[in-house]
This record gives C-alpha cells, sequence and structure tokens, in this order.
C-alpha cells in the first residue's frame, strides 16, 4: 500500500550473509495491471 492505494510489487531480491533482501530494481503494479498481466502470461511464455 502506498499513498492509500495498494499495488503489487515486483522486486529483485539479492542474498547478503545468507539472508535474502529485497533489492532497489523492481515495479509496482496496480491490481488492474497485475490482471492483465496475468492474463497475458501465455502468450508472453509463446514469444
Amino acid at each position: 500500500e502506498f499513498k492509500g492505494k495498494i499495488y503489487v510489487d515486483i522486486r529483485e531480491f539479492y542474498e547478503k550473509n545468507g539472508e535474502m533482501l529485497p533489492g532497489k530494481k523492481g515495479i509496482s503494479l496496480t491490481p488492474e495491471l497485475w490482471r492483465k498481466l496475468l492474463s497475458l502470461g501465455d502468450e508472453i511464455n509463446e514469444t
């Protein structure tokens, strides 16, 4: 949640001292865009 809105956060993780930590690289999608991306999964995998 950011500024009262919900997002799906897709983030790069890295390992440091045996612990997985979130990196700086990533994207945040609205739930609507997340559902759209999921619905296009087969098309994306075919390319």
